[in-house]
């Protein structure tokens, strides 16, 4: 074996080392989200400075534009696409940035189910759209097996529930020439309506039928809103005006389903409320941030410790590779590159290593996880100098240009986002910082 090849071993390994002492230090103590993001910033600065430098502008004097430029497109393109897949199977873990993704996307389905279920209902459609996200965050899900109680005939009315799955029975208790009522209702219709309008007790009892998910609406909080929204409070007492007092009893609820206004306004309504709520993206609909990371957990199954591995495998080999490539020829050798991913490496795990132990990962899990990928950079390395050696100039540069699109892709996809999520716009400063100091380096090199 070479002594470049060798070189290319140890560089790569040195690099990749920073991933072990992050996780460290990450497991060590909690440290300010906004130093990470700052480190972060900067580690990213420098790689993109390193890309455009090292990798493509070098590369294009090398072998033209061609063998660059498709490279770096496909190296992007694999990138997300094997970054998806690997999600899908519980890679998200892997770091803050794409598990907040996967939370955004789980609360964007649940907000648009629940909006739908909502849109059904007269007395959540008269609350203005715009109103709605002072609402939404304080839905509440609820669960109940067969057989449990939601609310008893007498019990106060402070509440109104969306059925999300399963069925309730609603039974009223009469007098002996009226005989008990029995209604049942399943998904997408709403209970306790009645007893909220009139701010009486309830009027019958509703108990699951089966397992049921709701979704539980508290009046005090509709009372809120309605304080600052004349239109809604002006629909309640329409409402009352309507269903009250004919419609109290439990055989007359079938009546109220049937006065659900027509398909059409609840389906404009439901659009204008849910372009409403993607605007405001700070409504966690029905989870608190405990109930985000068991569903996260949930989804992950048990693929996620692989699909984490895989997905850490992803965002560090290409620079490895690159790092082998680079050392084809002593005197081409820039160090700029190294410093930038081992100032990159080292904010990531310090951020992942504590997420993935809040997430029930054991220290030595955690610690093998990254040591391991220490070891498989480095052979990384190891592969991409001793596989090129020789190689004619369109290769190499090509080569390095698919690297360079994958990290990229990368620094898109996780590093920045999550830097700005923990750090807000003062890292673009340090970005900008880490972009200068790796040109500065390369000039003086």
């Amino acid at each position: 074996m070479s002594k470049l090849a060798l070189t290319a071993l140890g560089l790569g390994l040195l690099s990749a080392s920073a991933l072990l002492v992050g996780a460290v230090m990450g497991l060590a103590r909690q440290w300010s989200d906004r130093l990470v993001a700052a480190i972060m910033a900067f580690g990213a600065g420098t790689l993109i400075s390193a890309l455009a430098f090292d990798l493509v502008a070098e590369g294009h004097e090398r072998a033209g534009f061609l063998p660059v430029g498709s490279g770096f497109l496909i190296g992007a393109v694999v990138f997300v696409l094997a970054n998806q897949a690997i999600n899908a199977h519980g890679g998200f873990l892997r770091k803050p940035a794409t598990l907040y993704r996967f939370l955004r996307e789980q609360r964007r389905r649940h907000a648009t189910k629940l909006l739908e279920r909502m849109s059904r209902i007269d007395l959540i459609r008269a609350l203005p759209p715009e109103d709605l996200q002072g609402l939404v965050p304080f839905i509440e899900a609820c669960r109940y097996s067969a057989g449990q109680t939601i609310f008893r005939q007498g019990d106060p009315g402070d509440a109104l529930y969306l059925i999300e799955s399963g069925t309730v029975e609603i039974h009223r208790h009469g007098s002996p020439q009226e005989p008990t009522a029995v209604v049942t209702l399943g998904p997408g219709e709403a209970i306790g309506e009645l007893a909220l309008l009139a701010g009486h007790p309830h009027h019958s009892t509703a108990s699951a039928k089966t397992d049921v998910h709701l979704w539980r609406i508290r009046k005090d909080r509709l009372a809120l809103i309605a304080e600052r929204s004349p239109r809604l409070a002006a629909a309640v007492q329409e409402l009352r005006d309507r269903h009250l007092p004919g419609q109290l009893s439990t055989g007359n609820v079938a009546g109220l389903r049937a006065q659900r206004s027509p398909r059409a306004e609840a389906t404009r309504w439901h659009a204008r409320a849910l372009s409403q709520l993607n605007r405001n993206q700070a409504a966690m609909v029905g989870f608190t941030a405990t109930e985000h990371a068991l569903h996260a957990q949930s989804h992950a199954g048990e693929s996620a410790p692989m699909a984490i591995f895989m997905g850490a495998l992803l965002d560090g080999i290409p620079e490895s590779v690159v790092i082998g490539s680079s050392l084809l020829s002593t005197a081409a050798f820039n160090p700029v590159f190294v410093i930038a991913v081992f100032l990159s490496n080292f904010p990531e795990a310090l951020s992942s290593a504590a997420g993935m132990r809040r997430h029930g990962y054991s220290p030595a899990h955690v610690l093998g996880l990254w040591g391991g990928l220490v070891i498989l950079s480095g052979l990384a390395a190891l592969l991409g100098n001793v596989l090129l050696t020789g190689a004619p100039e369109w290769m190499i540069a090509g080569t390095e240009a698919v690297a360079a699109g994958g990290i990229l892709a990368m620094l898109a996809d996780t590093m920045m986002p999550e830097a700005f999520e923990q750090g807000g716009p003062f890292v673009a400063l340090w970005t900008a910082l880490g972009f200068l100091a790796a040109f500065f380096v390369k000039s003086q090199a």
